[in-house]
């Protein structure tokens, strides 16, 4: 599919960069021109797209903040997706405030109700009779009932949507997804009043027999979920194509890469851990301890970084060296007289200006960036106000360009607890070949 046979405009917002990369990739794939913007009030030149996703950067903001974000990007960005699809884009494993921005969204866009689907079956998050599990392990015995910036206490969609919201809420079970009248049931739930509509999903049939329903109804709802029924709808408007865009290239192993990983989830690490079984590379392990007690800035991880990308080796910078180190925030928090917020943003803010540093002496083949505030940290120390989505690796890597940066380097950015082992390998590959084209 060509840009210009793009018929469906979409809206989609996401309340953080990688989220929002995450929402936008599927449709990059299927052939549309998707433009990711850092916040509501960006202006970016390139005013051309057929998706736009909207970052409001709001997962750790109060409710009310979050809303009122949300609110605001549906209000200025819906026209340029007039008779199109409206997407909320919601973290798979509930974090963050789903109740107060998918409230916010339906409001605002004026739709009857929200279709609520958070599953995404190929990283093993799916949900039954409402219950939120990652393979196969209910999501409050995760590690996600203890992410150190917004732990998750519930695994109910309805009991999280209904904490923020106080608007009728109701579920479709499987036993109802998989009947071939699903949009009878849809407008049956939306005539009874439900403005919420949680909807169990276990495979990408689900998701996609879901959208149909939904392309079916007469009026377009809302669709508030992850990358899974995101890319649901890639795979409706481009049913009828004989071709999707293709997201592969070759490979250059000649090529450097940096690495710069935040996230402190289980998978990250066994990510990083296959990827030195695979590559020699240099791994730069950033001291919290340090950072906080001003050793920062004497530290030698900016010389590391840049000898070891100037000697063409790969090299993976990163904050999380143990899962203990999880247990340990609010000790840290406790010691410096911060919120788990603050910490997190002075962290980023460390990372941002160390990646910068080091960029500004050497130019690798391609920025890899793990954890969403990481990456939006890093990219506006480059001085983007966007991301403009090119394609996608392993399933759950968008990789393209920032916008408005004077750094034209090729970018890839992944969600921390996304992926599995060889996630990593894949990308590091992605780029060397892609380096010698």
């Amino acid at each position: 599919m060509t840009r210009n046979q793009w018929k469906q405009p979409v809206l989609a917002i996401a309340d953080d960069f990688t989220g929002a990369n995450d929402a936008g990739s599927g449709l990059a794939r299927a052939g549309a021109r998707v433009n990711v913007l850092f916040d509501v009030a960006a202006e970016v030149a390139d005013a051309q797209a057929d998706v736009w996703v909207i970052s409001t950067d709001s997962r750790a903001v109060s409710a009310e903040t979050a809303a009122q974000r949300t609110r605001l990007a549906v209000e200025r960005w819906a026209e340029k997706v007039r008779g199109g699809w409206i997407f909320k884009k919601m973290d798979s494993t509930l974090r963050g405030n789903p109740g107060a921005e998918t409230e916010a969204a339906l409001l605002a866009s004026g739709a009857a109700a929200a279709l609520v689907v958070p599953a995404v079956p190929k990283l093993g998050r799916t949900t039954r009779e409402g219950l939120c599990y990652i393979h196969d392990r209910l999501l409050t015995a995760t590690e996600y009932a203890s992410d150190p910036k917004t732990p998750v206490s519930n695994a109910s969609v309805l009991a999280r949507l209904q904490e923020q919201s106080e608007l009728k809420a109701g579920l479709l079970p499987l036993s109802t997804v998989r009947k071939p009248d699903l949009a009878a049931s849809m407008a049956a739930a939306i005539a009874e009043g439900q403005r919420l509509i949680v909807v169990d999903a276990e495979t990408d049939e689900d998701l996609l027999h879901i959208m149909r329903a939904a392309a079916a109804l007469p009026a377009r709802p809302l669709l508030a979920g992850a990358s899974g029924l995101s890319d649901a709808l890639s795979d409706l408007l481009t049913e009828s194509d004989e071709a999707k865009a293709s997201l592969s290239a070759p490979l250059s192993p000649q090529s450097t890469v940096l690495a710069v990983v935040g996230s402190m989830s289980e998978i990250a690490r066994q990510q990083i851990s296959r990827l030195q079984q695979r590559y020699p590379l240099q791994l730069i392990d950033v001291s919290i301890q340090q950072i906080f007690n001003g050793e920062g800035a004497d530290a030698p991880w900016r010389q590391q970084a840049i000898n070891a990308l100037q000697q063409g080796q790969h090299c993976v910078i990163r904050t999380c060296q143990q899962a203990s180190q999880r247990e340990e925030i609010d000790a840290l928090c406790a010691q410096y007289g911060l919120t788990r917020q603050q910490l997190g943003e002075q962290i980023c803010a460390f990372l941002a200006g160390l990646t910068r540093d080091v960029l500004s002496d050497v130019q690798p083949a391609g920025l890899y960036l793990s954890g969403g505030d990481v990456a939006i940290a890093v990219a506006r120390g480059l001085g983007a106000e966007g991301f403009r989505i090119m394609g996608q690796v392993a399933g759950c890597v968008p990789w393209g360009q920032l916008l408005k940066s004077k750094n034209d380097l090729l970018v890839l950015t992944k969600a921390g607890g996304f992926g599995d082992e060889n996630t990593l390998v894949e990308v590091f590959r992605f780029i060397e070949e892609k380096a010698g084209e």
